[in-house]
């Protein structure tokens, strides 16, 4: 912002015309999200803007990465808090979508684990995730019918996996 258009570098190029790319910010507001999706298939890019308690100006050169490679017939979003990634993604056969997490700034689909305070549930369509100060929202529905589950317990900073079951619908 403010320097001349001809010193701005391109961070991303979507070549395949059969996806569409999105931009969005974390919850956190250390990363923007650069989201390929097909109607089959998708795949994430992170920019890391901050660091917790770091200004934009202090923030390092911009390096767009890689959360999961694509894969035909895997899709996937990505929230970013308290220094994990949350993930809903159909991989691994869950078919209606499953909450998985994984380290912060991993690049491989093999790092996401399920989270234990919400096993994939198949009569659960799982749609939209919101990365909560002291837990997570996650909105779709059960039976047909429109639901919200709360994923709580969880102090700043306290990683998902240490959620112990305080789920409530």
């Amino acid at each position: 912002m403010g320097t001349d258009t001809s010193t701005d570098e391109l961070l991303y190029t979507e070549s395949d015309s059969k996806f569409n790319l999105a931009i969005d910010r974390s919850a956190s507001g250390q990363y923007l999200f650069a989201t390929a999706e097909s109607s089959e298939t998708s795949e994430v890019h992170a920019l890391r803007l901050t660091k917790a308690g770091e200004s934009i100006g202090q923030a390092p050169a911009p390096v767009l990465s890689c959360v999961a490679p694509r894969r035909f017939g895997v899709l996937y979003s990505v929230e970013h808090r308290a220094g994990e990634w949350l993930i809903l993604s159909n991989d691994r056969g869950m078919r209606n979508f499953g909450l998985l997490t994984a380290p912060e700034g991993s690049t491989i689909s093999e790092d996401w684990r399920p989270v234990a305070a919400m096993p994939y549930d198949p009569r659960i369509n799982l749609e939209t995730l919101v990365a909560l100060r002291d837990g997570i929202a996650c909105f779709g529905r059960v039976d047909g019918l429109t639901a919200c589950w709360i994923v709580e317990g969880l102090a700043e900073g306290k990683p998902v996996d240490q959620a112990k079951g305080d789920l409530s619908v």
